[in-house]
């Protein structure tokens, strides 16, 4: 008796490591539920791997509950997405350019899908996905306490705009004005949330300052480099955590906002020089003002020669008893479709 019981112990302690892992194992199933939706990446593996590891992950959760975000494919092609995003600078109820001029959340998503509604009718072969733009960093004409002329939003705006997009099946990205701090500084802020599957970042050019320069009295430029870096990043993100695309809006109000010297333009500045990365999908934002023709004389200008994907800009919150710089009658949904070529992306302020 003594010596089946010794046994019995033998084997238990053999096996031990068995039920252990057995266990492990069923306590992981059971909290999935509550894990992150990105695994960390695999170690020890080679690049060429990695991203296809990272497309087996992705091909599963293009099936899970958040579907929707895995599943967005922005392009030119039959059936790919075209993006719409609207822009968030100031609050509802300000007196200049509230988030599509609406007073409340309900009136904002209902503006939005109102107008995501007119691009699927007008054309149901690129299936419209809307996207809130929030503005954070914001350019100040101070230099405020770090003496970088930006400030940044309050966290609390940050998730409340961030749950609404989630609330809708929105993307969600950040649209940064630096001042004098740098792309890179301002990506490693957002960097935890740009880690997340749903958020997607444009930067802003105009806004990006030099020393001895200040918001709204001198422009901003943005050269090769500095976008190079930021697509590297992405991809490297989109990797090693499994993501679907990134998309990276870059703004051109100016066409010489990619020079470091306007005055004296070096060749290695120019954006034509930034070379795709796996996992990232770039588009270059046509900004202007104006009426119709004149937006469309300067789209075609800016187009001339462009290899990247195209956006387009359209102010509803521009009247000429108001601005100057007026944009009456707003262009239509259809007038923005028939750009050639067409934008695969339209932004609304």
């Amino acid at each position: 008796m003594a010596g089946g019981w010794v046994a019995r112990r033998q084997t238990w302690r053999r096996y031990a490591w068995l039920y252990l892992l057995s266990l492990v194992s069923l306590l992981a199933l059971v909290g999935c539920g509550g894990a992150p939706i990105d695994p960390p990446p695999p170690s020890g593996l080679a690049v060429g791997n990695v991203v296809s590891d990272a497309s087996t992950v992705l091909d599963r959760r293009k099936n899970g509950p958040n579907a929707w975000m895995y599943n967005v494919d922005v392009g030119k092609g039959a059936g790919q997405n075209r993006l719409l995003m609207y822009y968030v600078l100031n609050d509802y109820g300000a007196a200049v350019s509230p988030p599509l001029g609406a007073d409340n959340d309900s009136e904002f998503v209902a503006k939005m899908n109102q107008i995501t509604g007119q691009y699927n009718k007008a054309d149901p072969n690129h299936p419209a996905v809307g996207s809130i733009d929030l503005v954070d960093p914001v350019a100040d004409g101070v230099p405020g306490p770090d003496k970088l002329y930006r400030h940044y939003r309050n966290p609390d705006d940050i998730d409340h705009f961030l749950k609404l997009a989630r609330d809708n099946k929105l993307l969600f990205f950040f649209d940064t004005q630096v001042g004098q701090s740098t792309q890179q500084k301002e990506f490693e802020t957002l960097r935890p949330y740009l880690e997340q599957p749903d958020v997607h970042l444009a930067l802003d050019p105009e806004w990006e300052m030099r020393p001895g320069e200040v918001p709204g009295q001198d422009r901003g430029r943005t050269v090769a480099s500095s976008i190079q870096w930021v697509v590297d990043q992405l991809s490297s993100i989109v990797i090693s955590k499994h993501l679907p695309n990134k998309i990276l809006i870059v703004h051109k109000f100016f066409q010489d906002e990619q020079w470091e010297n306007p005055f004296k333009p070096d060749p290695k500045d120019a954006w034509s020089n930034i070379q795709p990365r796996p996992g990232v999908t770039m588009i270059i934002c046509i900004d202007g003002q104006g009426p119709p023709g004149q937006k469309i004389d300067k789209y075609n200008a800016f187009a001339k020669g462009e290899t990247n994907l195209l956006g387009f800009k359209i102010f509803l919150q521009i009247p000429c008893s108001k601005y100057q710089y007026c944009e009456e009658p707003v262009m239509t949904p259809q007038q923005a479709l028939a750009l050639k070529p067409t934008p695969v992306m339209v932004q609304y302020q």
